[in-house]
This record gives structure tokens, sequence and C-alpha cells, in this order.
């Protein structure tokens, strides 16, 4: 039973990520299958959430901001 379940959700994602332009060319992205394309295409799409570049979040900011240490502004001792 839990095995149709999954069979109708993955038909379901490839037909979802058939039927856009851009699923198709994630999907012809090396290493990229039906579940990371559809991911994709469910979070971000064209962009089109984004009235530019610099309102979308850099990599850094969302995925590794607790890891990444941002340089502070120098001390005025250390400038000369």
């Amino acid at each position: 039973m839990f095995v149709i379940f999954l069979k109708s959700i993955e038909k379901q994602l490839n037909e979802f990520v058939e039927q856009s332009e851009s699923g198709n060319i994630l999907r012809s992205i090396p290493d990229i299958g039906v579940i990371n394309a559809s991911a994709l295409l469910a979070a971000i799409d064209k962009g089109q959430a984004f009235n530019n570049v610099a309102v979308a979040p850099s990599p850094s900011d969302t995925l590794c901001s607790k890891y990444i240490k941002k340089p502070g502004p120098t001390p005025p001792s250390q400038l000369a």
C-alpha cells in the first residue's frame, strides 16, 4: 500500500517537472533528479518572487550564516 502511494507521488513529481521548461532545464544538469528539480521549481521557479538580484539572499546568509564568521570593522589601532 505504501509503495503504491510513493509511486503515485513520484508520478506527480515527474509530471510537474516535465510540464515546465525550467524543470527540463534543471533535469539536464548532471545529478539533478526529479526530486531536486521539483524542490527547486517549488521554491524559486523562475525567480519572479525577487525584484532584482540584490533582494535574493546570498547562500552564506541563508545556509552557512552560523558557521561563517563575517569580518567586522577593523579597529583603528590596526589601521596604521
